[in-house]
């Protein structure tokens, strides 16, 4: 005997035997009946409308119970119990798409047909993504989701290959929010300093700290002679911007947490370029470029003076040059040449580069040699076992267009006086620009940053991580 119930919406359920009524007036008739209510589309949706089954591990064939499976076009979705089964209902159609989700587990889309009660799904277990891990001075990497604040992440190949970028400062400003990068005076050689988040001392150092390959690194904004305007070299614009893959930027107090108390002010972690798997590939990279002070003439005004008589007189000195052909500002030339090459094996890989700067500013006596070269080598001669060698080094010579307050060509032009227009300074307050630029500020520098990356698992479930690395500045500024 068949029962059925008839559910309209807003009313409770109805037993009716008609199957026993129809057989027992007219047998002939109730199993017509019966035939014609079992191919009604509602006595269908009823029974194939569902699509029920168990989830379970590919490997050790174990119920996987919490993933979460779910039709996407239809918003519908459940979790599997304990013994890794479930039922979605109330499917339309003859087919749905299951996408089926598990953290630590390749997500999984699979094609069941409605009315399948037996489906069977397996799941892969698969390695964190890359992007959801933040490379940390720490002993390992840190989910992004777990340290509690904002990342930035800079990705500097392609703003390298689009942007103009002659250093590390270059590649922060205006990239990431919270960071801002103070402009330097414009010199060649010099650089401004950093801040995330804004200042958060009055005598103490805001400056961010510094990571290179999870080792800590100089970061002194304050480098060079002691100039017009203080020290203007910033350390962090050692690093040559072709030899880095990525910048992390953390900010927040998580970052304190982290790397120490010294990190209130932010962490800047610098990834240097690895090699790959593959044939040798040869990088060649030759910039050039100019750098020039902007309408000069509405920067500089005219001085003015007192003549013999008393009378005020005024005294253009930028133009009185330029008509007598000895121009102050040139047109500055900045050029880079790189070269690098990145292969390996499946156990060995390596990355080495070199790369030669000459730029020269606004004046000729404003100019910037430097030398570059890193060397990354990455060994895994087992699934438990990896290192990896980094080593850089740089080398440059620097001549600054200021020297001492009250000598540098800017402080002639703006504290000039007629005057002494038909003396020996033609107007200038002390020097001719020639002579002011016979006064030489330079700044020597030799860098070396290496680090040594051992990690060892000898379970899945247990590593060790250990980094030993070294920052040896050698820095030698003279006036």
């Amino acid at each position: 005997m068949l029962r059925f119930w008839s559910v309209p919406r807003g009313f409770l359920p109805i037993p009716c035997d008609w199957g026993g009524v129809l057989a027992r007036r007219a047998p002939g008739l109730g199993l017509l009946t019966i035939a014609v209510l079992m191919s009604l589309p509602g006595a269908v949706s009823a029974q194939e409308g569902r699509v029920s089954g168990v989830v379970v591990d590919a490997r050790s064939q174990q119920p996987l119970a919490g993933v979460q499976v779910a039709v996407p076009e239809l918003q519908r979705g459940v979790l599997t119990d304990v013994r890794g089964r479930f039922r979605l209902e109330g499917l339309a159609g003859e087919a749905v798409t299951l996408r089926i989700v598990m953290v630590g587990y390749r997500t999984v889309t699979q094609v069941a047909q409605v009315g399948d009660q037996s489906v069977q799904i397996l799941m892969t277990e698969v390695a964190l993504d890359l992007e959801g891990i933040v490379v940390t001075g720490t002993a390992g990497g840190t989910r992004s989701r777990a340290i509690g604040n904002a990342v930035g992440r800079v990705g500097v190949e392609d703003i390298i290959r689009q942007a103009p970028i002659q250093n590390v400062q270059g590649l922060l400003s205006g990239r990431v929010a919270g960071v801002v990068v103070m402009p330097s005076s414009g010199m060649v050689g010099t650089g401004g300093v950093t801040r995330i988040r804004g200042v958060s001392s009055l005598s103490l150092s805001n400056e961010p700290l510094i990571y290179i390959d999870g080792v800590r690194v100089n970061n002194d904004p304050a480098g060079g002679p002691n100039i017009r305007q203080g020290r203007q070299v910033n350390r962090l614009n050692d690093i040559n911007p072709n030899d880095i893959e990525s910048i992390e930027v953390i900010k927040g107090p998580a970052a304190a947490t982290l790397y120490g108390t010294e990190a209130s002010n932010g962490v800047i972690q610098i990834i240097t370029k690895k090699g790959a798997q593959g044939t040798p590939t040869l990088d060649l990279n030759v910039r050039q470029g100019a750098t020039w002070l902007s309408a000069p003439e509405s920067r500089i005004e005219s001085v003015y003076g007192r003549d013999a008589s008393g009378q005020v007189t005024s005294l253009n000195l930028l133009e009185q040059e330029r008509l007598a052909g000895r121009p102050i500002f040139t047109t500055g030339h900045l050029q880079g040449y790189d070269a690098s090459v990145r292969g390996g094996t499946e156990n060995t890989r390596y990355f080495v580069s070199s790369d030669y700067e000459n730029n020269t500013g606004i004046v000729p006596y404003n100019w910037q040699t430097r030398f570059s070269a890193r060397s990354n080598l990455q060994v895994t001669p087992s699934e438990r076992f990896d290192g990896s060698l980094s080593m850089g080094w740089t080398s440059g010579r620097t001549r600054f267009a200021q020297a001492a307050a009250g000598w540098g060509v800017w402080d002639q032009l703006v504290w000039g006086t007629p005057r002494t227009r038909e003396g020996r300074t033609r107007g200038f307050l002390r020097a001719t620009p020639e002579a002011a630029g016979e006064i030489e500020s330079y700044s020597n520098i030799g860098r070396f940053i290496g680090s040594v990356t051992l990690n060892f698992r000898p379970w899945q479930w247990f590593s060790h991580r250990l980094v030993v690395g070294t920052d040896v500045t050698s820095e030698n500024n003279s006036i």
